[in-house]
């Protein structure tokens, strides 16, 4: 009877786990950081991911990485300007078959003022198609005035992140070892 229960544990355990370990490769997020270099690493929890980039002098680039049933759904970049003269919010959408459909971006300038966009992506080309200036503390759009904002890059396909490959070739081991490192493909 004992042998019996501890077997129907060890069983239960088991399935559990790979239960667990099942969900977590199907759904889930993958926390990002650019380590210099070119170099990017992956954390399996923010706690990981935080934890890193809080010892670093600067994170100029993060983000995470949202999956759906085993796919991407969702990336979300933060990229500090070098400068420290503006910060850019992306938020990427992609379909079911991992092709990029859309972006969101927020770009903060000290001056107070924002910019948010919206962009579609189709073909591996981006489309803007909405620009609004807002002021950052009101929130109320603000007529366009000769305010310089950046134009940074958009993604408008999955290799042009620069840590695709660690998201395409590393994910498992990221899962597994709770980080893992890959170079910027150039």
């Amino acid at each position: 009877m004992v042998t019996n229960m501890h077997f129907t544990r060890t069983a239960l355990f088991v399935l559990c786990l790979s239960n667990w370990t099942h969900a977590q490769t199907k759904d889930g997020s993958i926390y990002v950081l650019a380590s210099g270099g070119g170099r990017w690493c992956g954390f399996r929890t923010e706690q990981l991911w935080t934890a890193e980039k809080d010892s670093m002098v600067a994170a100029p680039q993060v983000a995470r990485v949202d999956y759906s049933n085993g796919r991407i759904a969702f990336v979300y970049m933060t990229d500090i300007h070098e400068t420290g003269d503006w910060t850019t919010f992306d938020k990427y959408s992609f379909d079911k078959n991992e092709i990029l459909t859309d972006l969101e971006r927020t770009i903060d300038i000290p001056s107070g003022l924002r910019e948010e966009q919206s962009w579609t992506i189709r073909n591996n080309a981006a489309i803007k198609q909405k620009s609004t200036l807002r002021n950052s503390k009101t929130n109320e759009v603000v007529s366009s005035r000769d305010v310089w904002f950046p134009s940074p890059a958009v993604a408008a396909r999955q290799q042009a992140f620069p840590f695709w490959r660690l998201i395409r070739d590393k994910r498992q081991e990221i899962l597994s070892k709770g980080r893992a490192c890959a170079d910027e493909e150039r």
